[in-house]
């Protein structure tokens, strides 16, 4: 049973992470797996698969991953495979066409890693899903919640949905080394407060920022990541008087140090999936507070803290009672490692490969 992972491309995501968490320990099992991406755009998640996996790095060198001719670069690729894996749009879409053009036998595989969006759910997007994810003979759904979104959106009563909710390395969190707060320009007697996420639409960093306005001085907030939505995130801090507050860091090679140095680890989102980065933080025994949206409530009620959407100032009473209360803020960091326990990588890849099995034997 050969299997070749497909997806967008290597930079910084849930999906992509996944992806390079995944194939290392497949081919560990024994399970011979391989990854194609549309564009091999370098990032720290290209180096460190590369220097971490055994598997076959292939490459369409797309320069616009949009391009339907990438249908036809993909066909030659289905009769060296006995399953294929996707990820993302718009490779889902060319895998599922190289195929139906084709006529290949070769099974596909999709996870869908996000709940459907609005764009996607208008009449026109409905009926090219219908028959997109017709052609695909299982779809792994991150969380119950996916699941039930696509359903939603696809209107059929097809068995071909399961849930595997994702898994981390929980050691290289647990174990992680902090990093040196000041290489960032903090001092020891900070409280710092961590969101490791993308600048994208389905982030809400502006109301972390609102919140850091609340805070004393001494509150540190840190963004990892980057995304179309970073500079205008940096320009509002600036503007609303945050800005000797706030950290911008770009993308991070070693977010287990980084997740170690912090006291607190924040995601606000307006809507997610099942965000890995919660479980990061949450592995990395420190205190997850979240803001309260399909998706991390799931996941983070009853464990962590939940806060109002957009409700900076709820956001900001939270960590200031986290600061004074000690037996609150260990409480707490308690309950989300123990929930971290039970998202590991190797109870996410024994899925995989029980999925993988069941498709091939077909």
């Amino acid at each position: 049973m050969r299997i070749l992972h497909i997806i967008n491309s290597l930079q910084i995501g849930g999906a992509e992470r996944l992806v390079v968490d995944l194939l290392p320990f497949l081919n560990d099992q024994n399970i011979p797996s391989d990854l194609l991406l549309l564009n091999a755009v370098e990032t720290s998640l290209t180096k460190e698969f590369a220097a971490s996996s055994h598997c076959q790095i292939f490459s369409l060198n797309a320069s616009e991953i949009y391009n339907p001719l990438l249908i036809f670069k993909i066909k030659p690729y289905l009769k060296d495979y006995d399953i294929i894996h996707i990820h993302l749009i718009p490779s889902l879409y060319w895998v599922a066409l190289a195929k139906f053009v084709s006529g290949s036998k070769t099974k596909l595989i999709y996870t869908e890693h996000t709940v459907i969006i609005k764009k996607r759910s208008n009449w026109f997007f409905r009926m090219v899903d219908r028959f997109i994810y017709s052609q695909i003979d299982k779809v792994i759904c991150v969380s119950k919640q996916v699941e039930d979104s696509l359903h939603n959106h696809l209107k059929n009563e097809s068995n071909n949905l399961v849930t595997i909710t994702n898994g981390i390395n929980l050691s290289k969190f647990s174990n992680a080394l902090p990093m040196n707060r000041s290489e960032l320009g903090l001092c020891d007697t900070d409280f710092v407060i961590v969101q490791a996420s993308s600048f994208r639409p389905a982030k809400d960093q502006k109301t972390v920022i609102e919140a850091a306005k609340l805070l004393p001085a001494e509150f540190k907030i840190v963004f990892a990541g980057d995304g179309q939505n970073r500079i205008p995130c940096e320009k509002y801090a600036f503007e609303i008087g945050a800005a000797k507050n706030t950290f911008f860091l770009g993308n991070q090679e070693d977010i287990p140090a980084l997740l170690a140095m912090a006291d607190v680890v924040v995601l606000s989102s307006h809507y997610e999936a099942f965000p890995l980065a919660v479980l990061e933080g949450m592995a990395s025994q420190k205190p997850v507070v979240a803001s309260n949206v399909s998706g991390l409530a799931e996941l983070v009620g009853n464990t962590g803290i939940l806060f109002e959407k957009g409700n900076a100032q709820e956001l900001a009473d939270i960590i200031l009672k986290l600061t004074n209360e000690k037996a609150f803020y260990e409480k707490m960091a308690t309950r989300c490692y123990s929930r971290s326990q039970e998202y590991s990588l190797k109870k996410m890849a024994t899925e995989h490969i029980t999925l993988y099995e069941a498709v091939f034997s077909a």
